[in-house]
């Protein structure tokens, strides 16, 4: 049986990779296809719209490999860092429909959620390392 955080990443990616989809469509449909779009707002829906695509990859294969360390350091280190990435799709998401409107290039959730992204995989690296140093001694 999975345990929570594993269940957790797998719906989050699941559901991202689903959200990954319908913001293609939404582009195709809602702005034909970006065309005649200016093209700093053309970049900036089509690098979010990959974006969520990662994210909902990472989370996926976060939870279908996630293994609960077993060192009582390292499983903070665990826990913190999968709470960061479980919530860097949300972001990506908001950001999908709120950034390519504002009127200066700013990026309030993306911004946000790439230093999240790189803070949960340095958590997890570091957890990684200590849980792989203390079955070694």
């Amino acid at each position: 049986m999975p345990s929570r955080l594993a269940l957790l990443h797998r719906i989050i990616g699941i559901a991202a990779v689903i959200m990954f989809l319908a913001t293609g469509q939404y582009m195709d449909r809602v702005h034909a296809h970006l065309e005649g779009m200016a093209d700093a707002q053309r970049m900036l829906f089509r690098s979010t719209h990959l974006y969520i695509l990662f994210t909902g990859l990472m989370n996926l294969g976060l939870g279908i490999y996630h293994q609960p360390f077993r060192d009582r350091l390292a499983r903070p280190l665990q826990n913190v860092g999968s709470l960061l990435l479980l919530a860097v799709p949300v972001l990506i998401t908001v950001g999908f429909f709120t950034e390519p409107f504002l009127t200066e290039f700013a990026r309030p959730y993306t911004r946000p959620a790439a230093y999240m992204s790189l803070a949960g995989g340095v958590l997890l690296t570091a957890g990684y390392v200590i849980d792989w140093a203390g079955r070694r001694s």
